[in-house]
């Protein structure tokens, strides 16, 4: 009986055939590990962009909160503004927002002077935010909990600003109300 062994014998090359097949398995693996390799280098997660017409949006990277949860948490915190039952035509509702906490607040409202307004903001995802109101920074930022964070401020001849900036890892949705405060 004859024994076949898959050993060449010395100096034996593959054939074309073999090494076409080696390439044609090799090749979609290697392109596919070299195309999960791809970073994003100005680290906006690129979750928006498209890389060209036809193609599939990049991923957004781990730390970011997904599309999905954005939702949910855009409505977190407009339920704890409370703007969702709040009618355009309300005489002490002055104005409101939601942004990503990567676009942060920068709303600069036009705040009659003689007359004190509410400001309420709200984060929902993970973090810390950086808020001032009317330039007066708060010590402590605002956790991304979903609690709403309330200051009163007087109006004055120049639009108050409201800025909200996310610190470091902060991920998630920010929302801000104003309201004049009754008498």
């Amino acid at each position: 009986m004859r024994s076949t062994s898959m050993r060449r014998a010395p100096g034996h090359r593959a054939s074309r055939r073999t090494a076409h097949c080696v390439w044609a398995v090799c090749a979609p693996l290697v392109l596919a590990l070299l195309s999960g390799c791809t970073g994003d280098p100005d680290g906006a997660g690129g979750a928006d962009k498209a890389d060209g017409p036809g193609r599939v949006p990049r991923s957004a990277p781990a730390t970011a909160v997904p599309d999905r949860d954005g939702t949910k948490l855009g409505q977190r915190v407009r339920e704890a503004l409370g703007t969702e039952s709040i009618d355009d035509r309300d005489p002490l509702f002055v104005e409101a927002g939601v942004e990503r906490v990567r676009d942060g607040i920068h709303a600069r409202p036009e705040l009659a002077p003689g007359t004190v307004y509410e400001v309420v903001v709200v984060c929902a995802g993970k973090g810390r935010i950086s808020l001032s109101i009317g330039g007066e920074r708060m010590r402590r930022g605002v956790r991304c909990d979903g609690v709403p964070t309330t200051r009163r401020t007087p109006g004055s001849r120049e639009a108050v600003e409201i800025d909200a900036t996310g610190e470091p890892g902060a991920a998630g949705m920010v929302g801000w109300r104003v309201s004049k405060v009754e008498e």
